[in-house]
Protein backbone atom coordinates (compact mmCIF):
# COMPACT_ATOMS: atom_id res chain seq x y z
CA UNK A 1 0.00 0.00 0.00
CA UNK A 2 1.17 3.23 -0.97
CA UNK A 3 1.50 6.53 1.18
CA UNK A 4 -2.12 8.42 1.70
CA UNK A 5 -1.96 11.90 3.13
CA UNK A 6 -4.51 13.94 4.42
CA UNK A 7 -4.28 17.42 5.15
CA UNK A 8 -6.40 19.44 7.79
CA UNK A 9 -5.69 22.71 9.90
CA UNK A 10 -4.96 22.43 13.55
CA UNK A 11 -6.31 25.80 14.72
CA UNK A 12 -6.00 28.83 11.93
CA UNK A 13 -2.28 28.43 11.89
CA UNK A 14 -0.71 24.88 12.04
CA UNK A 15 -1.05 22.60 8.60
CA UNK A 16 -1.47 18.66 9.57
CA UNK A 17 -0.40 16.05 6.73
CA UNK A 18 -1.57 12.70 8.69
CA UNK A 19 0.62 9.95 6.72
CA UNK A 20 -0.52 6.65 6.26
CA UNK A 21 0.94 3.21 4.57
CA UNK A 22 3.90 2.65 3.72
CA UNK A 23 7.29 5.61 3.03
CA UNK A 24 8.90 3.48 -0.05
CA UNK A 25 9.88 4.39 -3.37
CA UNK A 26 10.68 7.88 -4.68
CA UNK A 27 6.97 8.09 -6.78
CA UNK A 28 5.20 7.45 -3.74
CA UNK A 29 7.45 9.98 -1.57
CA UNK A 30 6.94 11.97 -4.32
CA UNK A 31 3.36 12.55 -2.64
CA UNK A 32 4.71 13.82 0.40
CA UNK A 33 6.67 16.12 -1.21
CA UNK A 34 4.26 17.90 -3.58
CA UNK A 35 2.02 18.13 -0.25
CA UNK A 36 4.77 19.84 1.65
CA UNK A 37 5.69 21.85 -1.41
CA UNK A 38 1.60 23.28 -1.89
CA UNK A 39 1.65 24.19 2.05
CA UNK A 40 4.62 26.26 1.36
CA UNK A 41 3.71 27.96 -1.81
CA UNK A 42 0.23 28.66 -0.36
CA UNK A 43 2.25 30.36 2.83
CA UNK A 44 2.15 27.66 5.22
CA UNK A 45 4.78 28.63 8.19
CA UNK A 46 3.62 25.59 10.44
CA UNK A 47 3.68 22.21 9.51
CA UNK A 48 3.22 18.79 11.29
CA UNK A 49 3.97 15.54 9.61
CA UNK A 50 1.93 12.89 11.25
CA UNK A 51 3.75 9.83 10.92
CA UNK A 52 1.73 7.42 13.23
CA UNK A 53 -0.03 5.99 10.11
CA UNK A 54 3.28 5.04 8.70
CA UNK A 55 4.02 1.45 8.95
CA UNK A 56 7.21 1.42 7.18
CA UNK A 57 9.79 3.29 5.77
CA UNK A 58 12.81 3.19 3.61
CA UNK A 59 15.75 4.87 2.96
CA UNK A 60 13.64 7.53 0.32
CA UNK A 61 10.99 7.80 3.12
CA UNK A 62 13.56 9.22 5.24
CA UNK A 63 14.93 11.28 2.98
CA UNK A 64 11.60 12.83 1.66
CA UNK A 65 11.00 13.54 5.54
CA UNK A 66 14.71 15.33 5.81
CA UNK A 67 14.30 17.28 2.37
CA UNK A 68 10.89 18.52 3.57
CA UNK A 69 12.26 20.10 6.41
CA UNK A 70 15.08 21.98 4.66
CA UNK A 71 12.56 23.08 2.13
CA UNK A 72 10.62 24.49 5.08
CA UNK A 73 13.63 26.15 6.89
CA UNK A 74 14.70 27.59 3.21
CA UNK A 75 11.14 29.10 3.02
CA UNK A 76 11.16 30.54 6.67
CA UNK A 77 8.93 27.86 8.13
CA UNK A 78 8.79 24.83 10.24
CA UNK A 79 8.18 21.71 9.70
CA UNK A 80 8.34 18.91 12.84
CA UNK A 81 7.02 15.47 12.94
CA UNK A 82 4.82 13.18 15.29
CA UNK A 83 4.09 10.00 15.59
CA UNK A 84 6.96 7.91 14.99
CA UNK A 85 7.03 4.63 16.24
CA UNK A 86 8.26 1.10 16.77
CA UNK A 87 10.23 0.08 13.58
CA UNK A 88 9.62 3.59 11.72
CA UNK A 89 10.79 5.86 14.89
CA UNK A 90 14.15 3.42 15.08
CA UNK A 91 14.59 4.03 11.18
CA UNK A 92 14.78 7.95 12.11
CA UNK A 93 16.93 7.15 15.33
CA UNK A 94 19.38 4.99 13.22
CA UNK A 95 20.00 7.34 10.51
CA UNK A 96 20.18 10.73 12.90
CA UNK A 97 17.26 12.39 11.21
CA UNK A 98 15.73 12.49 14.56
CA UNK A 99 18.97 15.20 15.18
CA UNK A 100 17.57 17.59 12.14
CA UNK A 101 14.20 16.92 12.40
CA UNK A 102 12.22 17.76 15.66
CA UNK A 103 9.96 14.19 16.62
CA UNK A 104 7.53 14.23 18.75
CA UNK A 105 4.96 12.00 20.62
CA UNK A 106 2.18 13.11 19.30
CA UNK A 107 0.38 15.97 17.74
CA UNK A 108 -0.48 17.47 21.33
CA UNK A 109 3.18 17.73 21.62
CA UNK A 110 4.05 19.07 18.03
CA UNK A 111 1.38 21.95 18.54
CA UNK A 112 2.45 22.66 21.82
CA UNK A 113 6.42 22.47 20.29
CA UNK A 114 5.17 25.99 18.09
CA UNK A 115 4.84 28.10 20.96
CA UNK A 116 8.22 27.96 22.14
Amino acid sequence: MEVTINARKVGSDIDVLELAGRMTLRRENGQVETAVRNLLAAGASKIILDLSGVTYVDSSGVGCIAVSFNWAKDGNARLVASGAEGMVGEIFRITRVDLLVPFFPDIPSAVASFST
